[in-house]
């Protein structure tokens, strides 16, 4: 019955009774209930409970059906408070959960600028990858971290593509995160394909991200590089209904006749949708080439 008490107050944060029953004489820091309430404890960010058990002797390196301790769920929180304490106290830094995922890779997705800090000062690999080859800078831009991006690769955490060849620079492009672009492309090349061949370029115009795609054009991405399908950056803009990546496209030579293998151009598909925006727009392009090649 303690137990259960404890348990009850631990996860309503009722540090007085959690004091109270913590002294009486019964209470064993290693009732099996109790490890499941500190992971409780640790993924909701209560810190000033969860140090009551800790401090008790409660064990915090145990795992649960995922295979997480403790210090993984507070890292998956990003609670920077509970991850400090768990360290403190000599959690485990680099021990993988069921998915190959360590505290670092978890603080990471949840954009915990102060969580990964700590991990990072304490000593956590900061090169290790999950078992899908996705590292610590990988799950921060996957979840459009940017300034975390920046803090990682400051911090030396290698810009690796996972095992499909998404990399740094394609996430960084589709979740539009210039700064991170532009501080990729020195050492990645601008064009590398992922897995299934789209470029950085084609990964922005889908998603619409104009300010990386004009980082991308400005460093020399191939505006009519085409995946398998045959689709350009420019077919693709059209299609998604990105107006503004079509004008950036269009400004750096995209050609709005290239037929992809469906026969489709940027062309035929503002033709098709008869939107007046994209009308003029194309409208304007090909009046700007007539200009151009007349004046030849």
């Amino acid at each position: 019955v303690l137990h259960r008490r404890l348990a009850d107050a631990a996860v309503r944060g009722n540090l007085a009774v959690i004091d109270d029953l913590l002294g009486r004489p019964h209470y064993d820091p290693e009732w099996p209930g109790l490890a499941g309430v500190l992971m409780k404890l640790a993924d909701g960010g209560s810190a000033a409970a969860l140090a009551r058990l800790v401090d008790s002797g409660v064990p915090f390196d145990e795992r649960d059906e995922r295979g997480r301790t403790a210090l993984h769920a507070a890292s998956a929180s990003g609670s920077a408070d509970c991850v400090a304490l768990l360290v403190k106290h000599g959690a485990e830094l680099d021990s993988p959960d069921g998915l190959g995922r360590t505290p670092l890779l978890l603080a990471s997705r949840a954009g915990s600028g102060a969580a990964v800090g700590l991990l990072l000062g304490a000593g956590a690999a900061a090169d290790q990858t999950d078992q899908n080859g996705r590292n610590a800078l990988w799950w921060a831009l996957k979840s459009s971290h940017g300034e975390l991006a920046m803090q990682l690769l400051e911090f030396g955490v290698p810009a690796l593509a996972d095992n499909e060849g998404m990399g740094p620079l394609h996430l960084a492009a589709a979740a539009d995160l210039p700064d991170v672009v532009e501080r990729l492309l020195p050492s990645l090349q601008v064009d590398e394909p992922t897995q299934d061949g789209n470029s950085a370029l084609l990964l922005a115009a889908r998603a619409g991200a104009l300010d990386a795609a004009g980082v991308l054009v400005e460093n020399g991405a191939a505006v009519g590089y085409r995946n398998p399908l045959g689709d350009t950056a420019l077919i693709i803009a059209a299609r998604s209904d990105r107006l503004e990546v079509a004008r950036l496209l269009l400004e750096a030579g995209a050609n709005q006749n290239s037929r992809n293998e469906r026969f489709e151009s940027a062309a035929s598909i503002v033709a098709e949708r008869k939107d007046p925006q994209w009308l003029s727009l194309l409208a304007e392009h090909r009046r700007g080439v007539l200009d151009l090649l007349g004046a030849r």
